[in-house]
């Protein structure tokens, strides 16, 4: 993959699959509506991105490596069980590799293209 995938982009796009507030994902909260989500996102992260373990945890609230290993195989598992859920998770790949392929148009603004003028 010649594109670049951040990590806040892939936790981005997860959160707002899932419907989840901004922050979540680094929140210490383990019940299983924000677990679940987390746990694809730290699996993204894994297959996007060239992070390492520790790294990819410490972006989800210092969570320790052997905690993405295992988000990363819960997630393998239940794509392999759940044909609904591979699916999504595809979708979330997909659509995180495309907008990073996608050229971005960056405009630079100065000072005198803000001036209004009066006539």
């Amino acid at each position: 993959m010649s594109a670049t995938v951040k990590i806040a982009d892939i936790k981005r796009a997860v959160a707002r699959h899932f419907e989840m507030a901004d922050g979540t994902m680094e929140s210490p909260e383990r019940s299983w509506p924000i677990a679940r989500p987390r746990q694809v996102a730290m699996c993204l992260a894994r297959r996007l991105t060239t992070r390492s373990l520790p790294y990819i945890g410490r972006k989800f609230g210092g969570r320790d490596h052997t905690t993405v290993l295992h988000a990363c195989r819960a997630v393998n598992r239940r794509e392999a069980t759940d044909p609904d859920f591979a699916l999504v998770v595809a979708s979330l790949q997909r659509g995180l590799i495309e907008r990073a392929e996608t050229p971005r148009v960056v405009a630079k603004l100065t000072a005198a293209d803000l001036v209004w003028r009066v006539a």
